[in-house]
């Protein structure tokens, strides 16, 4: 391991992360029937086969190039580990939810929820290069009722908009987003063609946030395979760690904030590390409780690799049936807190 960063092994050895998770291979990917049957996938490769714990989710050989296929370039077939997938199960969705995911790029999260069905979806995500990328995912996948915004998560306070017929309380698009106020850097037609109404909270609340990746196996493995030119030792300095824990932080906070009483926010990252998991939502629950409680995270039997904790959440560990390793927080906002 001597030829690791010094920074990436001393955030390892702080953090009880065995730097061996990152050897070796994966032996599946994974992907989501969005349009597509099983027999469809089978048809094109043959290996395909049912994932074990999730409904309408396929896993293939590792080494199966997807991003070529008719299959996903038609929007039929959805790469996405499953552990991320369980994040948004847990948002326990309903039709007539409006959905808010805080930290939308690269867009897989949005597609899975617009698929598991949503009154309205809004994405915000403060990178452009990744909002992009969301944009296509919206575009490939047909995602309707769906806004994206470029804004910072933490500052973000532009409520869910509703589609409706014209009534005396709808409006068209060009008064529910004035030049000068906040507007979508993107949205499906239906958003600019219909009137609607824009509420002050929202149902559901994804805060998948920035972290430091360690979680995700085939982000290391693709940093030493190109043997750490893209690594940013600042994102693993203390001083780079405390920005990072604050940010963090400061998106669960406006998450919660944006979310109306008696709806559900979802707090998950793709790190091992419990400063960036358990003690974040830990500090959270500190100064909200009054207002807010958490719930164990829902998880289907037979899930592989749980660590078993007293903490009220869920952690995952490495593995080729859930994906990289992951931290998932379920939060519900009981009430408006007035007794403070």
């Amino acid at each position: 391991m001597n030829e690791w960063p010094s920074a990436f092994s001393a955030f390892l050895a702080e953090n009880d992360i065995d730097p061996e998770v990152y050897q070796g291979q994966s032996c599946f990917r994974h992907v989501f029937l969005f349009a597509a049957l099983l027999g469809d996938v089978q048809e094109t490769i043959p290996e395909a086969q049912p994932h074990p714990f999730l409904k309408d989710f396929v896993s293939v050989p590792a080494a199966q190039e997807l991003a070529s296929s008719s299959l996903f370039k038609d929007g039929q077939i959805l790469p996405m580990e499953p552990c991320s997938a369980l994040a948004v199960l847990n948002l326990e969705l309903t039709p007539a939810a409006h959905v808010l995911d805080l930290c939308c790029a690269p867009g897989t999260k949005l597609a899975l929820i617009s698929k598991l069905g949503a009154a309205s979806i809004t994405g915000v995500d403060i990178a452009r290069h990744r909002l992009s990328a969301a944009v296509s995912v919206a575009k490939r996948f047909h995602l309707p009722r769906l806004r994206l915004f470029l804004a910072d998560g933490r500052a973000f306070n532009c409520g869910p908009h509703l589609i409706e017929s014209p009534t005396s309380n709808a409006a068209p698009y060009r008064e529910l987003y004035p030049t000068g106020g906040p507007r979508p850097h993107y949205c499906s037609t239906a958003v600019k063609r219909f009137p609607g109404r824009i509420f002050s909270l929202y149902d559901r609340v994804l805060v998948d946030a920035q972290c430091t990746h360690d979680g995700s196996i085939k982000h290391v493995r693709k940093m030493m395979a190109a043997s750490w030119s893209d690594f940013d030792s600042h994102h693993y300095s203390n001083d780079g760690l405390k920005e990072l824990y604050t940010l963090q932080l400061g998106l669960l906070e406006n998450g919660f904030a944006l979310l109306r009483p008696g709806g559900i926010l979802v707090y998950s990252t793709c790190s091992m590390s419990k400063y960036q998991g358990e003690h974040i939502v830990d500090q959270f629950m500190d100064l909200h409780r009054h207002d807010a409680t958490i719930e164990r995270p829902n998880c289907p039997d037979g899930w592989p690799s749980i660590v078993q904790s007293d903490h009220c959440s869920l952690r995952l560990k490495p593995s080729d049936l859930s994906g990289g390793g992951f931290f998932i927080a379920k939060i519900r906002k009981t009430h408006n807190n007035q007794d403070k």
